[in-house]
């Protein structure tokens, strides 16, 4: 009966996303969301013509500022259109796409941080872009919420603790990302103290 009632709402939220399509609004606010990506391809690739990949810092901001600038102007034009009384779905959901994009990234960036020379990181990272789309998708369309409602309706006690497998993908998801970040941050304090080591061995020479 779950599956039924996801199915059809799946398949409602793509025929909505079509007849929307066909709208002359909505094809007008996807030109502009055209140019719009134009513009910020563009201001992206000036910003890190300036940047190099000799630190890690400057790594990060040179991979991470396209989704960013992307993800910044799409947001920003929501917020234009809110603010002139304009009701638009697009430039949200391409932001919401643009935030999705600088996610992987990130997460992209510190696995390759962290696990720089394991053969496995590359497949890892097309799991977790899939992964993220996945939950974009179904964000998207409306379903992201049954879902959880389902995930969370599959459920055991220990004692009197009730344990869902929702429940279950947060602590995983959460002490996954917790490891990974505490060890890009030591991977940078190491990266930082072994430049001021070089430093004080060229001084001293």
């Amino acid at each position: 009966m779950t599956n039924t009632r996801a199915t059809s709402r799946l398949v409602d939220g793509i025929l909505e996303w079509l007849d929307a399509l066909r709208s002359t609004e909505v094809q007008f606010e996807l030109a502009i969301a055209a140019c719009l990506l134009g513009i910020a391809w563009y201001i992206g690739r000036r910003l890190r013509a300036g940047l190099s990949d000799d630190s890690v810092r400057e790594r990060f901001a040179r991979h991470l500022l396209p989704s960013l600038v992307a993800w910044a102007t799409f947001g920003l034009a929501a917020f234009s259109a809110r603010h002139i009384g304009l009701r638009s779905a697009v430039f949200a959901v391409l932001g919401q796409m643009a935030f999705a994009m600088l996610l992987i990234r990130t997460f992209e960036l510190a696995l390759r941080q962290v696990f720089a020379r394991s053969s496995w990181l590359k497949g890892l990272e097309r799991y977790l872009a899939a992964l993220v789309w996945t939950v974009v998708a179904l964000d998207l369309v409306g379903l992201l919420s049954d879902i959880i409602t389902w995930l969370d309706s599959l459920s055991f006690h220990l004692g009197r603790q009730r344990v869902s497998l929702w429940l279950l993908i947060q602590g995983g998801l959460t002490i996954a990302g917790t490891m990974v970040a505490a060890m890009w941050v030591g991977g940078l304090i190491e990266e930082r103290l072994l430049k001021i080591e070089r430093m004080d061995l060229s001084t001293r020479v």
